[in-house]
């Protein structure tokens, strides 16, 4: 009954909220991975069913503090219209209300489902227009170098790469804070399900920033190596230079996931094979036992 109640209240409470993520998760492609997060949530919490015991946890009336802490930031900032605190708020109060329903080991268990739902909100805009610029120039600048060092005829000036006689524009869209995003999440929910080593964890979270950078220097370079190469050529029947600017626009960014899952994949086998495992068994004497 209790968990029916704090479940019906907080989906009436954050509802409008809510409403106005999925407008963005479906409006903008640097959060399209928005759907996906309470999936993944879902799945930590699987993984971890082996250690669920709720007979074994006893609710806490402290798990209000927590739950009111949240809900008095929903207040706050519908107060003042500051939507990413409200959005904030939504993951305090999940984990306030399975405190005070399974207590604070209960609350151990699921945090790290709970706090995965972080991945789910939107960026405040001021953060998001800060980042915007310097993953341009990023780049720009190393998507330059790489053209530069294969032998492309490549130079940048700003955010624009030119090529040959054609020019890349490095806009905000094509910045790579998309798959920054993405591959954050995705490095969390990988260290979470495949290793309890939490510095294996971190290493992996914190590799989204290079993996999403070579990702989008793989995009960019490639574009410009298209341009060089067929220029002047027709390619399924539209000319090379079309051909390589829709590859950019439209068709690079799928090929993105895929070149940084094998980024992260290649991680993982490194990582797994600089740890040597120390079995947790007592080393035998090899004397054999006293009959």
């Amino acid at each position: 009954m209790l968990q029916a109640g704090l479940v019906c209240g907080l989906a009436w409470l954050y509802w409008p909220g809510l409403k106005a993520m999925q407008i963005r998760w479906e409006s903008d492609p640097q959060y399209s991975h928005g759907y996906l997060v309470p999936l993944f949530s879902l799945i930590l919490l699987i993984a971890r069913r082996d250690s669920f015991h709720p007979e074994l946890w006893r609710s806490s009336w402290r798990g209000l503090l927590l739950l009111g802490t949240g809900l008095g930031l929903k207040l706050y900032a519908s107060h003042y219209y500051i939507e990413a605190i409200s959005q904030a708020s939504l993951v305090i109060s999940v984990a306030g209300a399975v405190a005070v329903v399974w207590g604070w080991r209960g609350l151990k268990w699921a945090l790290p489902a709970v706090l995965f739902l972080v991945f789910m909100l939107p960026l405040p805009h001021s953060l998001e227009g800060a980042m915007h610029g310097p993953l341009r120039t990023v780049g720009t600048k190393i998507s330059t170098f790489f053209m530069q060092t294969v032998g492309l005829p490549a130079y940048s000036e700003g955010h624009v790469i030119i090529v040959g006689e054609q020019a890349i524009g490095v806009a905000e869209a094509c910045s790579g804070l998309r798959m920054l995003m993405v591959f954050f999440a995705l490095s969390t929910a990988v260290g979470w399900l495949i290793t309890d080593s939490w510095w294996f964890r971190l290493v992996l979270v914190f590799s989204a920033v290079p993996i999403a950078l070579v990702a989008n220097m793989v995009r960019i370079a490639s574009t410009g190596t298209m341009f060089v190469y067929l220029s002047g050529s027709q390619v399924f029947g539209m000319p090379g230079e079309q051909f390589a600017t829709k590859f950019f626009h439209d068709w690079a960014g799928w090929f993105m996931m895929p070149i940084g899952l094998l980024l992260l994949w290649i991680e993982i086998g490194i990582l797994d094979r600089l740890v040597i495992k120390v079995d947790d068994r007592p080393v035998g004497t090899g004397i054999p036992p006293v009959s």
